[in-house]
């Protein structure tokens, strides 16, 4: 005669029924009433006799509500099984869900969307113009007409500013990139 006692998680201080049942099936196996941990709130175990060796599928209801579900494999042998998320070890035991398969996958969503050749080519002539407003601006400006050219990413940029007046405004900035 074999024991077999499943631990697994569900809310603490309840009174709950694991009920089990084969993978993909409606069909009930066993159920039994568990015992919560008396340090490990929320840690639950239930003794099951001679449940066959396989798959189950634990769903944990306070009375006639689920509230965990879990998966178990049972050998025939009186032992404590620890049950585990199946979502989870399939994408591990896939290796669908890894560093390179994160990290292609954020590469494609930017360059598919923000990191176009367009776009890319907007914010390069952005910090082009720019920076060169901002050497025009910082420069001593002392003509009524001056000429900015900066050299970025391998475009020209230059800005010819005209209409200085007396106080150091500009009144016209034409923006050429070659």
């Amino acid at each position: 005669m074999a024991t077999q006692t499943i631990e697994f998680r569900s809310p603490p201080s309840q009174t709950i029924t694991a009920k089990l049942f084969a993978v993909g099936s409606d069909t009930q196996v066993a159920s039994v009433t568990a015992t919560e941990a008396t340090n490990r709130k929320g840690t639950y175990a239930g003794a099951y006799t001679d449940v066959a060796a396989g798959e189950y599928e634990l769903i944990a209801l306070v009375s006639t509500t689920p509230v965990a579900r879990w998966f178990v494999t049972l050998t025939l042998t009186t032992a404590t099984f620890q049950v585990y998320d199946k979502s989870q070890t399939v994408l591990m035991v896939a290796d669908v869900m890894n560093a390179s398969a994160l990290a292609a996958d954020a590469v494609t969503e930017i360059q598919s969307g923000l990191a176009t050749a367009a776009n890319l080519l907007i914010v390069s002539d952005g910090v082009g113009f720019l920076t060169s407003v901002l050497l025009g601006t910082i420069s001593d400006a002392g003509t009524a007409g001056e000429t900015y050219v900066i050299t970025f990413g391998g475009a020209t940029y230059t800005l010819d500013y005209t209409g200085l007046d007396a106080t150091g405004n500009r009144t016209g900035v034409t923006r050429t990139k070659v």
